[in-house]
């Protein structure tokens, strides 16, 4: 895997594990869900594993479980 995909990986599961409110025992989980978001987007985009890749905003899914849309809980009405 180069590099450059394993940072973003990296930084994409430490997002998701703040986004959870820091909770234990969810590391490969966060992982494999990052690792899933970075190649899909690489994917969308056309890239390669070498290929320099300016990352999508995603929107993942609130602690409660709920998606959220442009960063506010699926209900929010604004």
């Amino acid at each position: 895997m180069n590099n450059g995909v394993n940072d973003e990986i990296t930084r994409v599961a430490y997002e998701l594990y703040v986004k959870s409110g820091r909770a234990e025992g969810n590391d490969l989980l966060n992982w494999l869900a990052a690792e899933k978001i970075v190649r899909f987007e690489r994917m969308l985009l056309g890239k390669q594993d070498g290929d320099s890749v300016p990352l999508l905003k995603y929107q993942p899914m609130e602690a409660d479980g709920n998606v959220t849309r442009h960063g506010r809980p699926a209900d929010s009405r604004t």
